[in-house]
């Protein structure tokens, strides 16, 4: 014993309950098909073309439309007409949109910035070892800042007595240098047409006087 088929009223809620559900095309034959056959045939046509004629079934807001291709009718149901105003609104919908991304991108700029900076900033290992090195500098500048600000003698007696025999050791060879060059000179350019000077210049060789040393004078 076969079930019995739906009325026609109810026919109608299955058929539009299902394409509502899939909410994809299918023409008559697949609908059937996948109905499993809850809806005869020939009714499931009728149902089709009168919902796509009528352009609505059961309230305003359900609709399906039917597109021919070829020798097939496919059956799909309309999407959710916009009602009256939604125009505005969904223009007000995008202005907030942009400015939200607009907010996003300064957002996403400003952290990159941030990463960036930390990115270049040392390591907490890397600023703790700076931390320390510039410590130690500090306490050795303070301690000559406190030398030289208590008059202390940074000298000693000793000290100054081997850096002065060492100046009379190197003024004493640098006399002796000088007199030598000067007497080789002396004998060199009397053999010589010209002036001294004027030799010297061209050979490039400058005396204590020229860069204004006067050693000669503590001599």
């Amino acid at each position: 014993m076969t079930a019995a088929k739906p009325a026609p009223a109810d026919a109608q809620d299955l058929v539009l309950l299902y394409l509502r559900k899939q909410n994809r095309p299918y023409n008559a034959n697949d609908i059937f098909s996948n109905m499993r056959g809850a809806v005869a045939k020939t009714a499931l046509a009728k149902i089709l073309a009168a919902c796509a004629e009528q352009s609505k079934c059961l309230s305003d807001d359900q609709l399906i439309q039917s597109k021919t291709y070829g020798k097939q009718v496919i059956f799909a149901p309309i999407q959710e007409v916009a009602p009256e105003g939604a125009n505005e609104e969904t223009q007000a919908l995008s202005a907030q949109l942009e400015e939200v991304q607009a907010q996003l991108a300064a957002a996403r700029d400003e952290a990159t910035q941030e990463l960036q900076n930390l990115q270049r900033s040392p390591t907490t290992e890397a600023a703790r070892e700076m931390l320390a090195r510039l410590t130690e500098q500090n306490g050795e500048l303070r301690e000559r800042l406190r030398v030289l600000s208590s008059g202390e003698r940074l000298v000693s007696p000793e000290e100054c007595k081997r850096i002065l025999a060492a100046h009379a050791r190197v003024r004493g060879e640098w006399k002796s240098r000088r007199k030598l060059f000067m007497s080789v000179w002396s004998h060199l350019s009397d053999t010589l047409p010209g002036s001294p000077k004027q030799l010297m210049e061209t050979l490039g060789i400058e005396t204590d006087e020229d860069v204004g040393v006067k050693l000669e004078e503590d001599a």
